[in-house]
């Protein structure tokens, strides 16, 4: 499944993308600045 998550930082954030990637999920994480974007497949 692919996920979008907006505000993604901090430690909560890096959590979710974390065991999202850990499921097999792609994910595409936006922080609250632009210059953060992070992308992960499985």
């Amino acid at each position: 499944m692919k996920i979008a998550l907006i505000g993604a930082f901090g430690k909560t954030g890096q959590a979710i993308i974390e065991e999202a990637t850990k499921r097999g999920h792609d994910v595409l994480a936006i922080g609250h600045k632009i210059t953060l974007i992070i992308t992960s497949t499985s």
